[in-house]
């Protein structure tokens, strides 16, 4: 018994499988060609979109922190010009206090010099009123004591020898 009987038997036919060989063949071919082929192209073609959106992705990541680091920097000169600034404004506004502090007591000093001068000036004042009174009042008393009159011309002359007196005893 050789193949070809054997094979017989269980109902295998050589011509039926040759056809559905060249069958096979040939829609292999056509779908290698027609179908395989294009469907290939188009694999090749998204696994090159998803490479190139991968990378980029990776970029654009990159870049994300690139900016998040220079936001940050900025961020940093903001805050450190703003304190700059804050600290400047402070030290103008120490500087007017000052000059203001300054001004005030110079003014309080001139105010008190001034009252000072006031003073001095009312002292004078007053004395040299006293001094007249108490001249007038000397004449009055020693011409009481001496019971004459003195006319106003000797009246004057004691008056003003008095003062001068008294002036000089100042």
């Amino acid at each position: 018994m050789d193949l070809g009987e054997i094979l017989g038997r269980v109902g295998f036919d050589w011509q039926v499988a040759t056809a559905n060989l060249v069958n096979f063949l040939v829609i292999f071919i056509i779908l290698k060609v027609f179908v395989w082929t294009p469907v290939q192209n188009i694999i090749n073609k998204r696994k090159e979109i998803i490479d190139q959106g991968l990378k980029d992705a990776e970029e654009a990541k990159q870049k994300l922190s690139a900016a998040e680091e220079e936001a940050g920097d900025i961020t940093k000169q903001a805050k450190e010009h703003a304190d700059h600034i804050l600290r400047e404004s402070r030290d103008e506004g120490n500087a007017i206090k000052t000059r203001i502090e300054e001004g005030a007591y110079k003014k309080e000093a001139e105010i008190i010099e001034q009252g000072h001068q006031e003073v001095r000036e009312e002292r004078k004042k007053m004395m040299q009123d006293v001094q007249g009174e108490a001249a007038n009042l000397v004449v009055d008393a020693v011409a009481q004591i001496l019971e004459e009159e003195v006319n106003q011309k000797k009246h004057d002359e004691y008056s003003s020898k008095v003062a001068s007196l008294i002036k000089n005893r100042s």
